[in-house]
């Protein structure tokens, strides 16, 4: 399945988007503008649980229509209280809008043949915890520094495990202690080559200090959507480099 970029959009080549997967595309999507009444009704903070069955059930059917892993979207079970049939509304709530956002953004877009595709900047990104925080929000309408904040915290946060550092460092400050250019005093050391440990580390030092820092303090709509996917794919690189480093101290 081939996702493309036009206008800060993701859509769907028309080549794989044949009348009948287009017709099952709408009728999910009055389903579940249906089930986001039905929730937006609930007084208190539960809900049915056939509502949450019924939801994960069209994912799961739309989802193999798209192309796209269902189990970012679905309701998880942490979320339902099956001796009392009912589930969580907030999350009810949540997992439905993002899926209907979803739908309205393939539904509306055009299938001009000149759009620059996206899909190799989507499969390059391999590690699962960067997937899970950022899939839900490159899918949004806009609000992308969202995307970028979650992406530099999982990088942040795969440093201070790794290192398995104690001292609550953040941001630069924690690179700064875990990735020195010295290998002599380096937590974590990625090569043996003095130049190639610096680079490293001048990038994650790069990443925080230029997206991290910006988007952790401030609100801001500067960044695109492709911004947001060269971010991911760049940083899902670096946790990989992470995860093969060698704790030394």
């Amino acid at each position: 399945m081939l996702y493309q970029l036009h206008d800060k959009v993701i859509v769907l080549k028309s080549s794989f988007m044949n009348n009948e997967k287009k017709v099952k595309i709408r009728e999910s999507l009055s389903l579940l503008e249906g089930l986001k009444a039905a929730i937006d009704e609930c007084r208190y903070y539960a809900c049915s649980i056939t509502i949450a069955n019924d939801y994960n059930r069209i994912v799961s059917e739309v989802c193999l229509i798209i192309g796209k892993d269902a189990n970012a979207f679905l309701i998880p079970s942490s979320h339902m209280n099956e001796e009392r049939k009912t589930c969580n509304v907030e999350a009810a709530k949540s997992k439905v809008n993002q899926m209907i956002n979803l739908l309205k953004t393939i539904e509306g877009c055009g299938t001009d043949e000149k759009m620059v595709t996206a899909d190799n900047l989507l499969k390059s990104i391999k590690d699962k915890e960067l997937q899970s925080r950022c899939i839900d929000l490159l899918s949004a309408k806009d609000n992308f520094d969202r995307v970028i904040n979650q992406a530099t915290l999982v990088l942040e946060d795969r440093i201070r495990v790794k290192s398995e550092i104690v001292e609550r460092l953040e941001g630069v400050k924690l690179v700064n202690k875990v990735l020195n250019t010295d290998l002599s005093k380096t937590v974590l050391k990625v090569s043996d080559n003095p130049d190639e440990q610096q680079g490293f580390c001048d990038m994650c030092r790069g990443i925080m200090l230029s997206f991290r820092n910006p988007t952790h303090h401030h609100l801001t709509d500067k960044f695109t959507r492709e911004d947001a996917l060269k971010q991911c794919a760049f940083i899902d690189l670096l946790l990989g480099m992470v995860d093969s480093a060698e704790k030394v101290r």
